[in-house]
């Protein structure tokens, strides 16, 4: 007599079906690979363009293609505002209860010490998700792996400068919206510091203000 196929065991062959399909596509099918750096617009760009979602550094995503097929692609990647993107990020974890952060709150200034300034393993819990940018897109060398770098800040005409070069017509939708005031409204002075020291990759190579009173 056969054994009936557990729901969970279907599931989770479902699940490794469809991602080795998609990786298929993204191999062999697909002209462009997005690097989505969290809370840079990533999600609605790359369910604009039918990319493949996931958060893989330049890096992961390569070795995971073969470098022959990573050059056959247009890369690119979208940055944003460190102090921007912190606060969007802070939000996004409170709605979504990341860490329990919508259950047990945390103000902004204490999550960016325990996150950045004490790495409490409590709320440093994806360390890939807070990495300075510039890490996202370079080589062990430090050399930019991606052939265009958009920013969030331009969100709109660096997407449809992407759209002409893959000769496509597309949308951008707006997904994973967050509402917050204005980010020159969180900092106190010691976060500040600590924002400071840790993406001054960032503000050196993009050129954002190392303040957040700068720039907003």
């Amino acid at each position: 007599m056969t054994r009936p196929v557990r729901p969970r065991l279907l599931g989770r062959g479902l699940w490794v079906i469809r991602n080795q399909l998609w990786r298929l596509r993204e191999r062999f099918l697909q002209d462009a690979v997005l690097i989505h750096i969290n809370k840079t617009g990533g999600t609605s760009v790359g369910h604009a363009l039918r990319l493949r979602g996931g958060h893989w550094t330049a890096r992961e995503k390569r070795a995971a293609l073969g470098a022959r097929a990573w050059a056959q692609k247009f890369s690119f990647a979208f940055v944003r505002n460190p102090w921007d993107r912190l606060v969007s990020q802070y939000h996004w974890r409170t709605r979504n209860n990341r860490t329990g952060l919508r259950t047990n709150p945390l103000e902004f200034n204490d999550w960016v010490v325990a996150v950045f300034g004490e790495k409490d393993p409590r709320y440093h819990d994806e360390p890939k998700m807070f990495i300075p940018q510039l890490e996202w897109i370079t080589d062990d060398d430090g050399r930019v792996m991606v052939d265009f770098v958009g920013r969030f800040e331009n969100l709109a005409q660096d997407f449809e400068l992407i759209c002409r070069r893959l000769g496509v017509v597309a949308t951008l939708p707006h997904l994973n919206r967050t509402a917050h005031a204005p980010y020159s409204h969180y900092y106190r002075a010691e976060t500040v510091e600590i924002v400071r020291a840790w993406f001054r990759k960032d503000f050196n190579f993009f050129g954002y203000a190392d303040s957040p009173c700068n720039d907003s």
